[in-house]
């Protein structure tokens, strides 16, 4: 395992700019495809199910997102942050690995064991039938995948070894978009399941490969982890269980609210631009896991300021043509990604957009406290992040039961969330340096 993308040699300018676009098109390829295959999940869904169905799948949804938050324990920022650290020190980087395999397995396999003891109550509250109760340890089973997947692609990241990244996931989005489709298409609301659950974690299967031929498992056999690999890893299974929670339990409370007073169709609506918002949202946040994080865990002092400063610069321009693009094409894009039924998302997506240029800036930021293991600050931050949007949402709906209004919420509570966030970062600079 050498650090570094395999991409053209040398240090010349020329040089690195082709390493960095081919790092650049490698992560686009790989989140791009991730984005394509949740798309075409919730298009089979929309054309089979209907609004209903994807109202029926919300609180489903909100559990595979919290999967893949937290498959191996919540710690591919972890794991990406001490392999970018300990990259020159062999013995502490295997140390570390093998604590962060220990680790993710355990976890995976709780996991499994408490979706078979807990399957038919689980199958109730999530599907809303005990009918369903077989699924539920299927999912748990994917969990094991799933930690694969996350420990390969944070060495592949914390390496600076895009190549792998790309050969661990885009194989795989592509051979799961004609599977989840047929899934969905002839088995239904259980087909729609299995679909959005194997999304999440079928990059464990590539991953395992990827692991083995970079002789991981091998170089770790013959090392003991320390208890501060432990403690580091629990650290930042904290932080992902904060966001594992508070994203899921804000989502159902809104939903179930919007459910309550504007009707399961309405639901079926917002739960659509939800989605879409997390699928195009979660491009930029993979770009910022792969390139931002590594260099932000490896910079001191003044040095931070001027690595953010530089992200700003680059992402918020970037998000704001993706932002224009799609708002001109708004109606073409709903009726490819999902259908007529759909096309009322039009006329409310302008403040859904804004309101994620400000989520985008905030994370770009909140990046700080992660890749310097400030657990209580993000934990802070997460908890506020979804009061906002919890409360905006509640006072949107009962100032005036309709879609527009709630969106409207969420981009001002997302407005003043980001000077939260910046504020937070500035008085508590001396702890983040």
């Amino acid at each position: 395992m050498t650090p570094g993308a395999r991409f053209p040699a040398g240090n010349s300018i020329v040089a690195r700019l082709l390493r960095a676009g081919a790092a650049t098109l490698v992560i686009m390829s790989s989140h791009g495809l991730r984005m394509l295959l949740s798309l075409v999940i919730i298009k089979a869904i929309a054309v089979h199910l209907g609004t209903a169905g994807l109202g029926q799948l919300g609180n489903f949804m909100s559990i595979t997102s919290a999967m893949a938050i937290l498959a191996g324990g919540g710690i591919a920022n972890g794991v990406t942050k001490f392999v970018a650290e300990f990259s020159d020190d062999k013995a502490r980087l295997n140390s570390f690995l093998r604590a962060a395999s220990v680790y993710g397995l355990a976890f995976a396999t709780i996991i499994l064991l408490a979706s078979v003891v807990l399957a038919v109550p689980l199958a109730g509250l999530i599907f809303g039938s005990p009918d369903y109760w077989w699924l539920v340890p299927i999912i748990g089973f994917l969990q094991i995948a799933g930690s694969l997947g996350v420990i390969a692609v944070g060495i592949a990241n914390g390496l600076r070894r895009i190549d792998l990244l790309g050969v661990i996931t885009i194989p795989t989005y592509l051979v799961m978009m004609p599977i989840a489709f047929g899934l969905v298409a002839n088995f239904g609301l259980p087909g729609a399941a299995l679909s959005l659950g194997l999304s999440v974690t079928a990059t464990g299967i590539p991953a395992l490969f990827v692991l083995h031929r970079q002789g991981v498992f091998v170089q770790i056999l013959g090392t003991k982890s320390t208890a501060a690999d432990f403690s580091n890893l629990a650290k930042y299974s904290l932080m992902l269980l904060a966001s594992a929670v508070a994203f899921p339990v804000a989502e159902t409370m809104l939903r179930a609210k919007v459910t309550e007073t504007m009707g399961i169709e309405t639901a079926g609506l917002w739960q659509a631009l939800t989605r879409l918002s997390s699928a195009y949202l979660g491009f930029f946040n993979v770009y910022l896991a792969a390139r931002y994080l590594p260099l932000l865990a490896r910079t001191y002092g003044s040095g931070i300021a001027k690595v953010m400063l530089r992200q700003l610069a680059v992402s918020l321009p970037a998000f704001l043509l993706f932002c224009v693009a799609l708002f001109l094409l708004r109606d073409m894009v709903l009726q490819a990604l999902l259908s007529e039924e759909f096309l009322p998302l039009s006329d409310i997506l302008a403040f859904q957009l804004v309101g994620d240029g400000f989520r985008l800036a905030s994370y770009i930021v909140g990046f700080l406290f992660v890749a310097k293991g400030k657990s209580r600050l993000y934990i802070t931050a997460e908890i506020v992040q979804m009061a906002l949007w919890v409360v905006s949402g509640y006072i949107a709906v009962a100032t005036r039961t309709d879609l527009h209004t709630l969106s409207g919420f969420y981009a001002t509570a997302y407005f003043v969330y980001f000077f939260f966030i910046c504020g937070t970062a500035f008085l508590n600079r001396s702890q983040l340096q």
